[in-house]
C-alpha cells in the first residue's frame, strides 16, 4: 500500500498519547514525521525549523492551553490545520477554541475519529493552498496585464449591444484628457471630443461595428480641454462573454509619438530629397554659369569701346553673378557649399562688417551691436558668415516697414559643465518687427517657404542660413512672437570646442549639501530615477519622484516647497525635458531647473546654451558630479 507523507507537530505533555497517535496514523497509511513539544517555546522553535502539514494539540498542559498555541499560529500567520486531541475539554471551551481557529476537537477516548478528521483537514488545507496559488496567479496575470496596458498607454472600453451603455476604463479617460473619470459619461460625449474633421469617419466606423458586425480599426484626433489635439487609434470587435449580453469591446491607444515620428521622418525625407535635388541642380548651374560669366568676360574685352555692346555684355555678366549667388544659396541649403574655415575674432569681424550690414537698412532702421569683450575665436567661413548676416539683416528690414532697430549680439555661452565654458559662442540677430506666429516660425527654415509677396522672396534665405550653420557644426533657433519681433540665435563652435572630446577628470567624494531642500526628480527610467533619488536623499534633500512630464507638473501644482526640478531631456508621453522646463517655468518662474541627457554633448550643450538659465548635466556621471551639479543648480555654490 502506498503511504502518504505527513509532517505532524504534536503539542502534548504525555509521550504515550503522542506515540498512540503515531501508530494510529501509520495504520491508516501515513508515513509520519512527528515532532512532540510541551511548551510554547518548543512550539516556536519547531515552527521556525521547518514546514508542517498539521498541528494536533492537547487542550490543557502545564503552563499553557490550546488557546495559547492558536495564538502562536496567528502570530506566525500560518494556515495550518489545528485539531485539539484532549480528554479534558468542555463543550463551551471546545466551541471557543473552534472560534479561535481550531478546525476540530476529538476526545482522547475516541482516537478512531481522529484519523478521519486529520484526513479531512489535510484535504481542505490542500484545497485552500491550491485556491491561494490560483488567486495569486490571477493577481500576477492581472498586474502584468495592467502594467502592459499602462506602459503601452492603452485604454479599454465596451458598449453593451443590448442597452448601448458605454463603459470606458480610467485609462480611456486619460487618453481623452481627463485626469479623473467623469461622474457620468456617454458615447455622445466621447464623440464630442473627437476632432470635427475626424468625427464622421469615426462615427461611421462605430456604426458599422455595432450594426453590421464589422471589425473597427480607425485613427483619429481627440481634443483635450486645453484645446490641444492628440492622436489615438481605436480597434474593436464583437464579443459574447459568459453570463453577459454581447458587447462591442475594444481598445484605444495613444499614437501621438508614432505620428510625430512619422511626421519627422516625412519632413526629413522631404528635406533630404530637396537637398539632393537642389545640390545637383546647383552643381549643374555652376557649370552653365561658368560658361556664361567666362564668355561674357571674353566678349567684354573683344568689343572694345562699343557702348551698346558693352551695355548688353554687362547685363549678361550681372545676370550671371545673380545666378551664382542663387546657386550658393542652393548649395548652402543642401549643405554642400565648400567652406574655407578660419579662426576669427567676432568682435573685430563685426566691426569691419558694420558698413556692409548698414547699407540695406535705410534711414528709418537703426543697427546696434552688443559684443561681449574677450570672446574666444570662432571657427567659421568668414565670407559665408557675411552672406548669412546680410541675409538676416535684410529679413529684419523687411519685417519693419515702419522702421525700428536691428541688434547683432555676440556673447560667450555658459554651459552647465564648467570645463566646457567658452566652447560655443552665440551670434544673435534681433529685430523689433512684426514677428511671426508659432506655426509660421516652425516652417521658416523650410525651403521655398516665404511670407513675402510674390516676386519679393525666394524662400531660401533661412534654409541657406540653417544649412550653413549646421555644416559649420553649429545650431540655429528662432524666437518670435507677433508684434514683438524676431530673434535668430546661432550657436557656433569656438576653438575651445575640442574640450568636449576630452576625458572627464576624477571626481571628489560626495559631500553633504550646504542646506536641505525639496527636489522634484523626473525620469522615465526607474533604475536611473532610483539612483538620482538615492544621491539626492543622501545629500539630505527631500525628493519627490515623477515618471513623466505630466506627473511632474501635477507634483509642482500641489507641492509649492519644490525648489529644483531635475529632469531627463528625453521622456515619453509627448513631453521632453525642455518642454517640461518651459511649462514648469510658466507655473513657477522662480523654479530652478537642472536637465540631464545622454545625447551627444555638442548637441545638448548647443541647445542648452541658447537658454543659459537652464543647466544641463551630460550623462554619464558619477554621484560626486551629480551632487556638485545639484548644489550649483540650487545656487549654493558658484
Amino acid at each position: 500500500m502506498n503511504t502518504l507523507p505527513l509532517r505532524l507537530l504534536v503539542i502534548e505533555d504525555a509521550p504515550d498519547d503522542a506515540e498512540l497517535l503515531r501508530l494510529e496514523l501509520r495504520r491508516a497509511g501515513y508515513d509520519v514525521t512527528m515532532r512532540r513539544v510541551e511548551t510554547l517555546e518548543g512550539m516556536e522553535t519547531a515552527l521556525g525549523e521547518r514546514e508542517w502539514d498539521l498541528v494536533v494539540s492537547d487542550h490543557s498542559m502545564p503552563g499553557m492551553t490550546s488557546f495559547n498555541a492558536l495564538g502562536v499560529l496567528r502570530e506566525h500567520n500560518l494556515d495550518l490545520p489545528f485539531i485539539i486531541f484532549s480528554g479534558g475539554i468542555g463543550e463551551e471551551e471546545a466551541v471557543a477554541a473552534m472560534r479561535a481557529g481550531a478546525k476540530d476537537y476529538v476526545m482522547k477516548g475516541n482516537v478512531a475519529r481522529l484519523v478521519p478528521a486529520i484526513s479531512r483537514e489535510l484535504k481542505q488545507a490542500e484545497a485552500r493552498r491550491q485556491r491561494r496559488a490560483a488567486e495569486a496567479s490571477i493577481r500576477e496575470l492581472q498586474q502584468m496585464r495592467e502594467f502592459a496596458l499602462e506602459s503601452a498607454h492603452i485604454g479599454e472600453w465596451e458598449i453593451d449591444l443590448a442597452t448601448r451603455a458605454f463603459r470606458p476604463s480610467p485609462r480611456f479617460f486619460r487618453l481623452f484628457g481627463h485626469a479623473t473619470p467623469p461622474q457620468a459619461w456617454s458615447y455622445e460625449e466621447a464623440m464630442a471630443q473627437i476632432a470635427p474633421d475626424d468625427r464622421p469617419r469615426v462615427d461611421d466606423a462605430f456604426r458599422r461595428a455595432l450594426d453590421r458586425d464589422d471589425e473597427m480599426d480607425v485613427e483619429f484626433r481627440v481634443t483635450w480641454r486645453d484645446g490641444t489635439l492628440h492622436w489615438v487609434w481605436a480597434r474593436a470587435r464583437r464579443f459574447t462573454p459568459e453570463r453577459r449580453p454581447p458587447v462591442l469591446a475594444g481598445i484605444v491607444v495613444d499614437i501621438g509619438q508614432r505620428k510625430e515620428t512619422e511626421a519627422q521622418l516625412h519632413q526629413a525625407l522631404k528635406m533630404e530629397a530637396i537637398g539632393q535635388l537642389t545640390g545637383g541642380i546647383a552643381h549643374d548651374f555652376n557649370n552653365l554659369l561658368t560658361v556664361i560669366l567666362g564668355n561674357s568676360g571674353l566678349l567684354q574685352e573683344a568689343v572694345g569701346d562699343d557702348p551698346e555692346l558693352t551695355e548688353l555684355i554687362d547685363s549678361i555678366h550681372a545676370a550671371g553673378r545673380s545666378g551664382a549667388e542663387l546657386t550658393k544659396r542652393l548649395l548652402a541649403f543642401a549643405r554642400q557649399q565648400p567652406l574655407q574655415v578660419r579662426e576669427i575674432d567676432l568682435g573685430n569681424y563685426l566691426g569691419e562688417a558694420a558698413p556692409l550690414l548698414r547699407q540695406p537698412l535705410g534711414p528709418d532702421i537703426r543697427l546696434d551691436f552688443a559684443i561681449e569683450p574677450g570672446l574666444p575665436p570662432a571657427r567659421i567661413d568668414p565670407s559665408q558668415l557675411s552672406t548669412v548676416l546680410l541675409n538676416l539683416v535684410i529679413n529684419a528690414r523687411d519685417a519693419m516697414p515702419g522702421g525700428g532697430a536691428v541688434t547683432i549680439a555676440a556673447e560667450r555661452m555658459t554651459t552647465p559643465v564648467e570645463q566646457y565654458d567658452g566652447a560655443f559662442v552665440r551670434l544673435a540677430v534681433r529685430d523689433t518687427g512684426t514677428g511671426m506666429p508659432p506655426e509660421v516660425a516652425a516652417r521658416a527654415i523650410e525651403p521655398f517657404f516665404t511670407t513675402k509677396e510674390v516676386g519679393k522672396g525666394t524662400g531660401l534665405g533661412l534654409s541657406m542660413v540653417n544649412g550653413f550653420v549646421r555644416q559649420s557644426g553649429g545650431h540655429m533657433s528662432i524666437e518670435s512672437k507677433p508684434g514683438q519681433g524676431t530673434a535668430i540665435n546661432i550657436c557656433l563652435p569656438s576653438v575651445l570646442a575640442s574640450r568636449l572630446d576630452q576625458q572627464v577628470q576624477e571626481r571628489a567624494p560626495v559631500a553633504a549639501a550646504p542646506r536641505a531642500t525639496t527636489i522634484l526628480v523626473a525620469d522615465d527610467d526607474r533604475a536611473v530615477r532610483g539612483f538620482l533619488v538615492a544621491v539626492a536623499r543622501g545629500l539630505g534633500h527631500r525628493v519627490i519622484e515623477a515618471a513623466d512630464g505630466a506627473e511632474a507638473l501635477a507634483a509642482l501644482a500641489v507641492a509649492p516647497e519644490i525648489e529644483l526640478l531635475f529632469s531627463d531631456v528625453a521622456m515619453p508621453n509627448g513631453m521632453t525635458g525642455y518642454e517640461l522646463a518651459a511649462a514648469a517655468r510658466q507655473k513657477r518662474p522662480d523654479l530652478k531647473i537642472l536637465l540631464t541627457s545622454g545625447f551627444p554633448a555638442k548637441e545638448v550643450l548647443q541647445r542648452a546654451a541658447l537658454d543659459p538659465d537652464i543647466r544641463v548635466l551630460q550623462k554619464p556621471y558619477d554621484p560626486a558630479e551629480l551632487a556638485e551639479n545639484i548644489t550649483r543648480a540650487l545656487g549654493d555654490r558658484p
